[in-house]
């Protein structure tokens, strides 16, 4: 069954007005979430929590993914975060229900 709504210009107006702010301010909530989600070597040491030599040290090891922009590396918080997940050391009860 269709239903028809009645509403005037003036309301219907108001109504894609309220869409377009909502739609809006969740870009710009989603562009602030991936910017911060960007971290400097500063940011992804603290992050870590290991020293930024050791950091370094990984990222010329190619061990922690990273992008470098120029002088400078950056670090998103998806891929570090996987990239813990993955150099997890398994407990012995993991490991004995492996076998």
């Amino acid at each position: 069954m269709t239903k028809v709504i009645v509403t005037t210009a003036e309301e219907l107006e108001e109504i894609i007005a309220q869409i377009l702010k909502r739609n809006l301010l969740y870009n710009s909530l989603s562009r602030e979430k991936e910017e911060r989600s960007i971290m400097s070597i500063d940011e992804a040491s603290e992050y870590l929590q290991i020293p930024k030599n050791t950091l370094y040290r990984y990222t010329s090891q190619r061990k922690v993914p990273h992008k470098k922009i120029g002088r400078s590396l950056k670090f998103k918080r998806e891929e570090l975060v996987d990239w813990l997940a993955e150099n997890k050391r398994k407990t012995i009860k993991e490991i004995q229900n492996e076998n």
